[in-house]
């Protein structure tokens, strides 16, 4: 009903039927000119405030489990200011973050939930993000699982402190913790699993050295001395292969030595140290084998976190300036690494290879699997072998098997994240296509039928959808040409 028809009825009723009418409305929401309706209209207005601590306790009671009633109650003060701090006064979203936090309780393990001071913090984190995205003042790409360098207005610091709670929890990044919220999906084994790394609600003694030397400015100086001990015998024995812990292990020792915290030791031999830590692992073979992340283009620091800690957090407070000649240090040390297991990466594909070719023999269905959705599906096994000689392979092949050759590449370089893992194969693809099509030209021209039957088939072997996406994309005019002539 429009606002004018209405206001005409309780008009009505007032001046022709005698009636005392209460109207509930929110004044600044009414479409339409409401303030001079309500001047000759409205005699009394009373503002209307929720009675948020009125309401609490009918909410709570409602919860069916008496071990989730207890919690929710224990944790009442900091579920109430947490609501309060989000700035949302709806009672109904009240009433539903309630028992969102009965749920949160049923997904945490009875250790986590005995854990108060730590259940505390986590409630504050799940109350006010929870309550700011039912209200539509945060979206869910907007929750701050981010690190996002020093903020500047109020509501910036305010969600900066949201970040560091997160980062406390191991929520930081974490993509469970946000459909949590937004789509109500508690995946209990992975809360459980995270709360429990977490420096919140980790047992002291379990607490990794290096996290607590992040934190040693909030624990005990002894503490903290022991951890940094810990953390140099760590360093000395080659102990971590984690990349997260790798780079935040490095990051750290050179916000040490800066703050004179390793007697001798400078930013510049650290970085020395570090690279000889990479090589190291090298060595023993203990380099990551993540080809997605380290030949990709996410592969930056940005996305490099362990226990929950992202990493450009601790770059920022570690060399207080990432642009700086420590901010620089760590960023070179990044690159070496990286380096360091492309390299690596690189020296298994002949092996690799090989082992591709049996399967083409032996188990075409495997071999399909393997390249496509299987192990080998983001390693660049092809990048410089010289078509030809995968031209020579695919003809020893039986020739009912050719399809399943098209349909395993084509698979291949369906997926995005396949796409970018494997654009360093871009090249060997347009070669291999150009290398197809001259073998089915000279076997067409053969005087054989045989032969040309076999030219005729050759000539589909490669992917039209791939042949059109290449080179309807800008990829092509990135490719080296000289690259593309050694290949053929």
């Amino acid at each position: 009903i429009r606002p004018k028809i209405l206001l005409g009825v309780i008009n009505r009723y007032v001046e022709h039927l005698g009636f005392r009418v209460i109207l509930i409305a929110h004044d600044k929401k009414i479409v339409g000119n409401f303030s001079e309706a309500k001047e000759k209209l409205i005699g009394q207005t009373i503002r209307i405030e929720p009675q948020i601590d009125e309401a609490w306790n009918g909410f709570v009671v409602q919860q069916s489990s008496g071990s989730k009633t207890t919690f929710i109650r224990e944790h009442s003060a900091i579920i109430l200011k947490s609501f309060s701090d989000s700035g949302v006064k709806s009672l109904r979203i009240l009433r539903h973050i309630i028992e969102d936090v009965g749920r949160l309780h049923d997904a945490m393990s009875e250790k986590q939930i005995e854990n108060r001071s730590a259940s505390a913090q986590l409630i504050e984190w799940f109350v006010t993000v929870n309550a700011m995205v039912r209200n539509g003042t945060l979206t869910r790409e907007q929750i701050p699982t981010r690190y996002k360098g020093e903020s500047k207005s109020e509501d910036e610091k305010f969600l900066q402190q949201l970040v560091t709670t997160a980062s406390r929890l191991g929520l930081y990044g974490n993509l469970f913790a946000t459909e949590m919220i937004c789509d109500g999906h508690y995946d209990i084994v992975s809360l459980q699993r995270v709360l429990e790394k977490s420096f919140a609600f980790s047992d002291p003694s379990d607490i990794p050295a290096w996290i607590k030397v992040w934190n040693r400015r909030r624990i005990d100086f002894d503490e903290s001395a022991e951890a940094i001990e810990k953390l140099q015998s760590e360093f000395q024995n080659l102990m971590h292969d984690d990349p997260g812990v790798v780079m935040h292990m490095f990051a750290l020792r050179i916000d040490l030595a800066k703050n004179n915290l390793l007697p001798g030791k400078t930013a510049q031999s650290i970085e020395g140290e570090c690279e000889t830590y990479i090589d190291s692992l090298a060595l023993v073979r203990r380099l990551p084998n993540d080809e997605a992340f380290w030949r990709g283009s996410r592969s930056n620091l940005d996305d490099i976190e362990s226990h929950g800690y992202g990493f450009m957090g601790v770059v920022h407070r570690a060399t207080g300036n990432p642009e700086g000649d420590e901010g620089r240090a760590v960023r070179r040390l990044f690159e070496f690494y990286k380096n360091a297991v492309i390299k690596a990466l690189d020296a298994a594909i002949p092996e690799q290879r090989t082992k591709l070719f049996e399967l083409l023999y032996s188990d075409i269905d495997q071999f399909q699997t393997t390249i496509s959705t299987g192990e080998f599906r983001q390693t660049p096994v092809f990048k410089d072998m010289a078509v030809s000689e995968f031209v020579d392979v695919i003809l020893k092949v039986p020739h009912e098997n050719w399809h399943r050759v098209t349909a395993a590449i084509r698979n291949r370089y369906q997926e995005r994240t396949n796409r970018s893992a494997l654009a360093i194969e871009f090249p060997w693809l347009l070669a291999l296509d150009a290398e197809i099509e001259q073998r089915a030209t000279l076997f067409a021209n053969s005087n054989e039928l045989a032969d040309r039957l076999r030219g005729e088939a050759l000539s589909s072997l490669f992917p039209r959808e791939l042949r059109e996406w290449l080179m309807s994309h800008d990829q092509h005019e990135l490719l080296e040409p000289a690259k593309i002539a050694e290949l053929t």
